[in-house]
């Protein structure tokens, strides 16, 4: 993840992949936060659903049951 300055145009989006990489178990924790003013862009909500998708596939969040 990085700002808006260091990435260039959405052109070149096709060319970002997901590394394959083995997990590490460390114990830290990490949060994904975006400005208040940016919460509805649809990208940012893509890319929340993506992590949230990726934890709970992995083991490191428990699916959450609508109900």
């Amino acid at each position: 993840m990085t700002d808006d300055d260091m990435l260039s145009t959405r052109k070149d989006s096709a060319d970002f992949v997901r590394l394959p990489a083995h997990s590490v178990v460390s114990g830290d924790k990490f949060y994904f936060a975006w400005k208040i003013s940016r919460r509805r862009e649809r990208g940012i909500q893509m890319l929340r659903r993506w992590l949230v998708d990726e934890a709970i596939r992995g083991g490191l969040r428990a699916e959450q049951v609508s109900g």
